[in-house]
């Protein structure tokens, strides 16, 4: 079921798009679930099984949904909902991550962001507001914001900033990058590592100021 459903999403975004096998989707996928897990090595220790087992769903949601956007644009709403849902139910059973409320503020700043730079972009340049950033990374924005917490998110916001140039690196000729990726890359180290990540973004504040 769950693959019927990728498969008519891609198909209607894609119509004669035939260059990604399934197969290889599913080998990036396993390839980025095993890196995610290894990233997550460190906080294992500290985690109860409650904790562990939301943190490998969160893998496999952020794998599957970073593989599909780097081999067709995609960001499937069956996978960046569940991530949004995860982060909001995040102070309730994953250990340690913040008050019940923070979740809500920072989507709710997400979904703002995306929108108001969707919009500004569009109107400068006369486009429509998803030419520029398409529904799902604005989703995913939110999803940002929401495990990121109000005050983690502009931190979280430049590290994917920075992940996102790297990958413009690897962009293909006619210079399109998927930002999916970035976020997601994002949201996993704000999950796991939410307190590192923002003291190395006020070190960094300090040392530049």
């Amino acid at each position: 079921m769950l693959r019927s459903f990728e498969a008519r999403h891609i198909a209607a975004a894609h119509p004669l798009d035939g260059r990604v096998p399934q197969r290889f989707r599913a080998l990036c996928t396993v390839a980025l679930f095993l890196v995610l897990l290894a990233m997550a090595a460190p906080r294992l220790p500290e985690l109860n099984i409650v904790s562990i087992v939301y943190i490998t769903l969160l893998a496999a949601l952020l794998a599957r949904t970073m593989a599909i956007d780097l081999s067709h644009f995609l960001l499937l709403d069956i996978y960046t909902f569940p991530i949004l849902l995860l982060g909001l139910l995040s102070p309730f059973t994953f250990t340690n991550h913040g008050d019940w409320y923070d979740p809500f503020a920072g989507g709710a700043l997400g979904l703002c962001f995306g929108f108001s730079v969707s919009f500004v972009v569009a109107k400068l340049k006369g486009d429509t507001i998803t030419e520029h950033i398409g529904g799902g990374d604005i989703k995913m924005l939110a999803a940002l914001g929401v495990w990121a917490g109000l005050g983690g998110f502009f931190p979280a916001l430049t590290l994917a900033a920075f992940f996102g140039f790297g990958l413009a690196a690897f962009a293909q000729k006619d210079g399109n990058t998927p930002y999916g990726p970035a976020l997601g890359l994002a949201i996993w180290l704000m999950a796991l590592y939410p307190d590192g990540v923002q003291l190395l973004f006020l070190r960094l504040y300090q040392s530049i100021w």
